[in-house]
């Protein structure tokens, strides 16, 4: 498609004036992440290296990002220590999970340097850029990818940072686009979101999760109020009708509607737009249609016409350790033998697990007399 390499949405700048990017001020152009190995981080560390700063970090484990991070040039090491913050290094950037008596956070501080956390480096990204921010405890990963790829197909040029890796970003977790859009997952724990300035933002359930930081789904929804606060005046916000802890929230986000003149569209798998969707997705669960629905508003949104929204989520096929198809098992008798290795897990969602479960028993084919599945 012609419109993919066209960047309709250049991203502006006063005449006669540089652009000033994030972190522009800082000096030297050097940034150093302590655990850089998480998705979020990596995905983060490659948004840097595109803006030509020089990239660093560590993290305490091996994990199969170190390899990713390796293929675009980024080094990181295994095992923190003080010497891993390079001698010139103009900010660092460290993960919530980063305890304060973490060696490498006190030798930055004892260095002085400019010190943010992940969710704060977020935040200045969401104030430079035109965001769409995915909320919501469940399915953030999938709809960030199949809103992300929809823009690029529709010739928006987005940058996109998700947290799973794509085959159609060369199995990576970010895009740099040059326009001035940004599609981003907004993670809810410990209030990281509450860091972000949307111009948009999709939420696509409430759940009782979190609940060591939480306790109880009265603060969920506390902090999801929070966050659609802070979306930016005349803005939109896209929210799913079908979840009854999120709906239970429509009077007081009519309210944001009046006060801050956002555009607020609820979306329901009652909707007729559903059927067609069944039509053209590969993914499985009708939670998943209800995530592409949400990709469906976005389009009218931003005027992307249905034939380009349809074509993107037929095009797609899902994402990393999200049912990603693996191989086959063979049935011997009351035993199973791996021929390949299995779809991986559907990562940590009960409620995408059980929509998952009849489409895969409808796709199993069984043999009585071959004793074979697959």
């Amino acid at each position: 498609m012609n419109n993919q390499s066209k960047n309709r949405y250049p991203l502006r700048q006063a005449q006669g004036k540089p652009l000033n990017k994030p972190f522009d001020s800082i000096m030297p152009k050097s940034v150093h992440f302590i655990g850089i190995l998480g998705i979020g981080m990596s995905a983060l560390a490659q948004w840097f290296l595109a803006q030509k700063w020089a990239v660093s970090g560590s993290d305490m484990a091996l994990s199969p990002i170190l390899n990713d991070l390796e293929k675009v040039g980024i080094k990181a090491k295994i095992g923190q220590k003080r010497a891993n913050i390079p001698p010139k290094c103009g900010l660092v950037v460290y993960s919530q999970a980063v305890n304060p008596n973490n060696t490498e956070f006190k030798e930055a501080k004892r260095r002085k340097i400019p010190m943010l956390s992940y969710p704060m480096v977020l935040g200045e990204l969401t104030k430079f850029y035109e965001t769409i921010c995915v909320s919501g405890m469940h399915g953030k990963s999938t709809t960030a990818a199949m809103a992300g790829l929809m823009l690029v197909r529709a010739g928006f040029d987005p940058t996109i940072i998700v947290g799973t890796k794509l085959k159609e970003l060369d199995g990576r977790n970010f895009r740099a686009g040059e326009s001035k859009y940004l599609v981003l997952e907004a993670d809810e724990y410990k209030n990281a979101f509450l860091n972000y300035s949307p111009a948009l933002a999709i939420t696509t359930n409430l759940d009782k999760e979190h609940l060591d930081y939480f306790k109880n789904i009265e603060n969920i929804k506390k902090s999801f109020l929070k966050f659609f606060s802070r979306i930016s005046r005349r803005g939109a916000i896209i929210l799913n009708r079908d979840n009854d802890a999120l709906f239970s929230l429509s009077r007081k986000i009519d309210k944001f509607k009046k006060t801050r003149g956002l555009r607020v569209k609820w979306y329901s798998l009652r909707d007729k737009e559903a059927l067609k969707i069944k039509k053209f997705i590969k993914l499985s669960g009708e939670h998943n249609v209800s995530n592409a629905l949400s990709v469906f508003c976005l389009s009218k949104f931003v005027g992307i016409s249905e034939k380009v929204f349809l074509s993107s989520i037929s095009a797609y096929g899902g994402s990393w350790r999200r049912m990603e198809y693996r191989g086959k098992f063979q049935v011997t008798g009351s035993c199973l033998r791996r021929l390949c290795p299995p779809s991986d897990r559907s990562k940590s969602n009960p409620l995408g697990i059980q929509g998952k479960i009849p489409k895969a028993q409808n796709s199993l084919r069984f043999s009585a007399a071959s004793g074979k599945a697959s």
